[in-house]
This record gives structure tokens, C-alpha cells and sequence, in this order.
């Protein structure tokens, strides 16, 4: 059994309550593997049948309809002639969730804030159909190349890549429609599968991240036009770097306002309060999925609306 920090253990056990024990043991158990059809290169028809060649099926993941996840977790559809093409990508079924919940169209401008490597921006562009405009923004410029051959690879033609630091609010104006926000984070959620993710974690990492993200969800905020669409996510279960950053948004900014994400089968709402601090009580329209409902990593997804 995995062994986590007294802090994290007792963290996390507040925060899950009666499906703790049910989460630990799924922590034992690899998350399933995903991938999604790239609508841009392929069909779901054409990938099936590329799967079901090398002797593996698919399970349709029901949050995106291009998402599936492959019956055997040791497949080497990452080695395929098929991949390398960028006729599907490999990720966890939870990061379908943001570029879904954001859902952008052709002939919108959409930024995706923290873009590599590309999985979310390769997302959003096959839902905009390669139509109006994409800015896949990543700080880190070694991180760009990485982006730039997903992008390349996946037949995006409707981004450009920027390398603007969002903790500084960039000089573009409130421009885009639409803002896609998966912030650093602690990464709680990924645990189970990534032992780094675990080693590092530590209780002055999740405030460092919170006050990081606060920065950036502020920005990110103000590059919106009025009655644009911010979603905002991460891969950590801690409310300090979830429905705690979304409530310091929503008590400075008189025009934000949370919508409610429609998902199909188990999840969870947003977390109402955090030890001695309430929330506004609309971050419970946020979206939690655990580990422990579907085989995924942790996420926290908000769909946050500028109404003016």
C-alpha cells in the first residue's frame, strides 16, 4: 500500500470523508489508459479499427465524445505509426474534462494559458475545427518545443505559441472569448501514478501554488471580453488551490459568476468550506472527479463567466 505523509493522509481523509478507505484502494491500482481522436486527422470509426488490430478495444469515456480508454494499460499504441501521425493522443480520461467544460467554437479567439505539451490545446483546436483563433501560451520556452511538435503533429492550423508570463497580467486587453486555466499545482491528484508527484508534495508547496494561482486566475480573468468563458482546473484535490483560488475571484471580481458543468455519472461537487473558512457558496457548481470513481487522476474543474 502506498504510504503518504501524516499530513497529507490526514488531509485528504477531511476532505474525501467516507470515500477515503474506497480512494486509497484505488491508489493501488494504476489509472486507466486514454486516448482521444483527433477529429482533425481521423475519425473514431478509423482509430477503432487501428486499435482493435493490435488486439485491443475501447470504452467510451462518457464526458468527451472523442475520448476512450483502452481495455489493456500496457498496450504500445504510443509507438504506432498511427500516434506519430497525430491521429489520436494518449492522456488521463480526467484531462479531456477542461477543453470539454470550455468549449470553444470556430470562430472564436481562445488562449490556453499553460499550454504544454499541447494535450488541451490539441483538443481545443480540433473543437474549433481548426477555425478562428488559438494562442497556446507556455512560459517555459524549452517547453515550447514539446508544444510546437504536438501542435505540428496533431494538424493544428489555427494556433499561434506565445511565451508570456501569466503571473504578470499580459498587454493584450480583455480580448478572448475564451480562457483555458489549468494551473501548476500539487499535484495531489496524480499520486497514485507518479511517485515524484508524492515525494514532493509538502504543506508550504500547496500555499506556494495558491498564491501562484491566485496571480494567475486573476490575469487570466482579466484577458476575457465580457461574457467570455474561464475555465479554470488543475490535477490537485486541495481546496486551497481549488474552490478556495475560485472564492478569492469571485469576492473581488462583482463580475464573475460560476455555471455548473453537466457530466454523467459519479462526481462530486465543489467543497463548500476549507477548515475555518467558508466559501462562496457557488463554488459547489464546481466539478470534482477522484481517482476512485472512474480509474483517473484527481481533477477539480470551475467554468467561471464574466457577465459584464
Amino acid at each position: 500500500m502506498i504510504s503518504l505523509p501524516s499530513a497529507l493522509d490526514e488531509r485528504l481523509a477531511l476532505i474525501l470523508g467516507d470515500q477515503y478507505k474506497e480512494y486509497l484502494r484505488r491508489l493501488e491500482v494504476p489509472p486507466r489508459a486514454c486516448l482521444r481522436v483527433n477529429t482533425l486527422k481521423a475519425t473514431a470509426e478509423e482509430v477503432k479499427e487501428i486499435v482493435e488490430n493490435q488486439g485491443l478495444t475501447l470504452e467510451s469515456v462518457p464526458w468527451c465524445p472523442t475520448g476512450f480508454w483502452i481495455s489493456n494499460r500496457e498496450h504500445r499504441l504510443g509507438d504506432s505509426v498511427a500516434h506519430f501521425q497525430g491521429l489520436f493522443y494518449l492522456e488521463d480520461a480526467a484531462s479531456l474534462l477542461p477543453p470539454e467544460a470550455l468549449s470553444p467554437t470556430s470562430g472564436e479567439v481562445v488562449i490556453d494559458a499553460t499550454a504544454a505539451p499541447g494535450g488541451k490545446s490539441t483538443h481545443i483546436a480540433a473543437l474549433m475545427e481548426n477555425g478562428g483563433a488559438l494562442v497556446a501560451n507556455e512560459v517555459d520556452p524549452h517547453r515550447t518545443r514539446v508544444l510546437r511538435f504536438n501542435l505540428s503533429r496533431m494538424g493544428v492550423l489555427n494556433a499561434a505559441v506565445t511565451t508570456l508570463d501569466m503571473s504578470r497580467l499580459p498587454d493584450t486587453g480583455s480580448i478572448f472569448d475564451k480562457v483555458l486555466l489549468d494551473a501548476p499545482c500539487s499535484c495531489e491528484g496524480r499520486i497514485g501514478e507518479d511517485p515524484e508527484a508524492l515525494s514532493l508534495w509538502k504543506p508550504v508547496k500547496v500555499q506556494r501554488c495558491s498564491r501562484l494561482q491566485v496571480k494567475l486566475i486573476e490575469n487570466c480573468f482579466s484577458l476575457l471580453a465580457p461574457g467570455g468563458t474561464l475555465v479554470y482546473s488543475t490535477c490537485t484535490m486541495s481546496p486551497e488551490e481549488n474552490e478556495g483560488v475560485v472564492d478569492h475571484l469571485l469576492k473581488t471580481r462583482e463580475s464573475a459568476d460560476i455555471e455548473e458543468i453537466e457530466v454523467s455519472g459519479r462526481h462530486a461537487g465543489g467543497i463548500p468550506g476549507w477548515q475555518s473558512t467558508t466559501y462562496d457558496k457557488r463554488v459547489t457548481r464546481c466539478l470534482r472527479i477522484y481517482p476512485h470513481h472512474y480509474g483517473t487522476q484527481g481533477f477539480f474543474v470551475a467554468r467561471i463567466l464574466k457577465c459584464r
